[in-house]
């Protein structure tokens, strides 16, 4: 998304929740800015057992980041290494 107000800083909060069926998922909530994640920063708590109906997990995120007029930020999710 592409800032479009003043520069400055800004607090970020992104939230996701998911159902999944794979065995042992374990998500990773990070935000990006410009491209590049945000290495002070992410969300790996959203592990999903698979298994006895342990099928949904959430993960949320807040971090201040600063920004330029124009600078873009993506929320992205990603499963950390398998097993």
């Amino acid at each position: 998304m592409p800032l479009r107000h003043t520069a400055g800083t800004y607090e970020i909060t992104a939230s996701v929740a998911y159902t999944t069926t794979t065995v042992r998922y374990n998500g990773i909530l990070t935000i990006e800015k410009g491209g590049s994640n945000l290495a002070y920063g992410k969300s790996a708590m959203g592990y999903v057992r698979a298994t006895s109906n342990h099928n949904d997990a959430s993960l949320t995120l807040t971090l201040p980041v600063v920004f330029a007029a124009g600078d873009t930020f993506k929320v992205r999710v990603d499963r950390e290494a398998a097993n």
